[in-house]
C-alpha cells in the first residue's frame, strides 16, 4: 500500500473546489491520524483544509504550526468548556474563510481510508443543483457477538441489522428525516452565505441545524449508503476522550468503550503507516 497519491490542495493551484473544515482541541494522534489521511488519499478534486483549534494547550497545537499544506486559524481564547457551541462557531468561521465552492465539515476524529472519498462526496452533491448537503448517517461498527446477542433479543435492531447487509442506510429516528451527520458532510457554500445560515445548534446538531435551514428554501439532500461510507472513512465518535484526559467522558463505561476503541484503531496496519509517515506533513 502507497502513500503517494495527493491531489492538487490550495497551495499547490487555485481555486480549490472544496474547503474542509476541522475544529480542534488537542485531538493528538487522532488530528494527525486525520490529516495524514487526507494528504494520503486524496486524489481529487483540488482542495484546501482549514483547521480552527479552539484553545489547545498541548503539543498538538505544535504539530499543527508545523503543517505546511493546511491553514490554521487559531482561536486561544476558547476552551473545551465552551464545546459543543465552539465546534459549530469554528465551522461557521470556516465558511467566511472559505475559498471552495463547497464546504465539507470533519471531525478530528475522522480519518480517511482510501482514495475516492472526496470524488464521492461531490459527486453526491452534483445529482442536482437542488442538492444542498451531501452525506451519511451514523457509521457503525458493533462487534459481531454483541450484536448477534442484540438481535436475538432485539426485533427493531433484527431490523436495523437486516437493511444493513442489504446496503440500505439505517432509518432516523421516528420522527426524523435522514440528513447528513456532521462528522462528515459536503455542502454548497453559496446558500449558506446568501442566507446568512449558522451551524450553531438551536434546537438540533449542527446537521440537522443545517439540513433544516436550507430545506427551508428549497434544498434537498443526497445521502449516501452506509456500508459504502464505511469503505471510504472511519470515525471514532468521541474519539478525543480516548486520547486526551481533559476530554474523558461522563459515564464510565462510554468512556472504556472509547478508549477500547482507539486502542484498537491505533494497533491497525494502515494507521500506523500513516502515523509514521512525516512526508504527508509537508
Amino acid at each position: 500500500m502507497g502513500l503517494s497519491g495527493r491531489a492538487s490542495t490550495s497551495t499547490d493551484q487555485s481555486p480549490p473546489l472544496v474547503t474542509v473544515c476541522i475544529p480542534h482541541w488537542q485531538g493528538g494522534p487522532l488530528l494527525k491520524l486525520c490529516l495524514r489521511s487526507i494528504r494520503a488519499f486524496t486524489d481529487a478534486p483540488a482542495y484546501e483544509v482549514i483547521v480552527i483549534d479552539n484553545g489547545s494547550k498541548d503539543a498538538s497545537l505544535d504539530y499543527l504550526r508545523s503543517v505546511r499544506w493546511i491553514r490554521l486559524i487559531e482561536r486561544p481564547d476558547e476552551t473545551y468548556a465552551n464545546w459543543p457551541r465552539n465546534v459549530a462557531t469554528a465551522w461557521d468561521l470556516g465558511v467566511r474563510e472559505a475559498n471552495g465552492s463547497y464546504f465539507m465539515i470533519m471531525h478530528a476524529d475522522v480519518f480517511v481510508r482510501r482514495t475516492g472519498w472526496l470524488t464521492r462526496f461531490v459527486k453526491a452533491l452534483e445529482t442536482s443543483d437542488r442538492i444542498g448537503a451531501a452525506g451519511g448517517w451514523k457509521l457503525e461498527t458493533p462487534h459481531p457477538l454483541r450484536l448477534a446477542l442484540k438481535h436475538a433479543t432485539d426485533v427493531k435492531a433484527l431490523g436495523l441489522w437486516l437493511r444493513r447487509k442489504l446496503g440500505l442506510s439505517a432509518p432516523p429516528p421516528p420522527g426524523r428525516e435522514l440528513y447528513p451527520r456532521d462528522y462528515c458532510a459536503l455542502y454548497r457554500i453559496a446558500p449558506i452565505r446568501e442566507h446568512a445560515f449558522s451551524f450553531l445548534q438551536r434546537t438540533a446538531t449542527p446537521g440537522e441545524e443545517m439540513f433544516e435551514q436550507l430545506k427551508s428554501v428549497g434544498f434537498g439532500v443526497q445521502m449516501i449508503p452506509v456500508p459504502e461510507l464505511m469503505t471510504f472513512i472511519h470515525h471514532v465518535a468521541h474519539g478525543t476522550a480516548g486520547v486526551t484526559a481533559g476530554a474523558r467522558l461522563r459515564r464510565r463505561h462510554s468512556q472504556r468503550k472509547v478508549e477500547r476503541r482507539t486502542e484498537d484503531l491505533f494497533s491497525q496496519p494502515l494507521v500506523r503507516e500513516l502515523l509514521a509517515d512525516e512526508s504527508l506533513d509537508r
